[in-house]
Formats: structure tokens, sequence, C-alpha cells
């Protein structure tokens, strides 16, 4: 640099390494017939990150960099129930085993239900009917609503 010159030199330490990652791939089926799922949603979750899969052909998926760690794996696909596989492993190796991911046919319905002023729901009970195509039956799943506990489905007798 000359002399007298105004000019400001800044050094700047080189940027960290990217944190290590590992491709995780696998494949999202029907539980009952086995076959691959064509439209499905799959996502790792750990510590308040996300990291999606991308489908890369009928029923399979892959997530090329998941940073290395013990994961939530979530899979969905709309008529099914969601899957949730706690301590998935993701770990630098080439030899990492496809995640195979069944689901179940149904459905989740979420809301709220809501009394008129003044009525109470204590006891009040959700019914769901639908077509058993096993049986060839009309199926009845009933629900007790109850603040403050989890109480499970029960199968109600068939119609």
């Amino acid at each position: 640099m000359p002399a007298g010159s105004d000019a400001l030199v800044l050094v700047l330490p080189p940027a960290p390494a990217p944190p290590p990652t590992a491709a995780v791939e696998g494949s999202v089926l029907d539980a009952e017939t086995g076959l691959p799922l064509l439209d499905f949603r799959v996502a790792l979750e750990a510590g308040g990150e996300h990291v999606g899969a991308r489908r890369v052909r009928p029923g399979r998926f892959r997530i090329e960099r998941a940073p290395l760690g013990t994961w939530t794996l979530r899979a969905a696909a709309s008529g099914y129930l969601p899957a949730v596989r706690p301590g998935v492993v993701v770990e630098r190796s080439d030899a990492l085993e496809p995640l195979v991911v069944a689901l179940e046919r149904g459905t989740c319905v979420h809301g709220v239900i809501r009394a008129a002023p003044g009525l109470d729901l204590a006891g009040a009970v959700v019914v769901f009917v639908g077509w058993d195509s096993d049986s060839g039956r009309t199926s009845v799943r009933t629900r007790a609503l109850c603040p403050k506990a989890r109480i499970p489905w029960r199968r109600a007798p068939a119609l």
C-alpha cells in the first residue's frame, strides 16, 4: 500500500464449515395393500428444526442433506392417518437403510364444539358414521367429550 494511503484492510476469518449431513431416503406405502402412495408429505423434525423431503417417484422420498442427529419423522397423506416415528437416527454412512413408512387408511377430524350460551357440553358424545368396505356394514365410532381428559375411541355396535 502506498505511503499516506487511507485504505482500510479488513481480514476476516474463514467461514465455518457447514455441519455434516447425510442423505435419507425411503418409501411411503399403504399399510393394507403395500402399494406405494402417490401423494404424501414426509419431514424430519427436531428442536424446532424442520427438514422436508421431496418425492422422487411414486411412493419414494429423499432428503439430500439431513443434519446428523436424532429426529422425529412425520409422514402424512390425504385419506390416511398421519405417522410419527421418533428416534430416527441420521448418521454419516453410505449404508443407511431406507426408511419404510406404512400409513393406515383413515382420517383425522379437527375442530371445536361450542354450546349455545347457558348450555353445558358435559357428557356430550360425538358420533362418526362411516362405511366398512371389508364387512359391507356401516360402522359407528363415538367419542365422549370430557375436558382435561383424553378418552380413547370405542367402537359402537354396527348398524
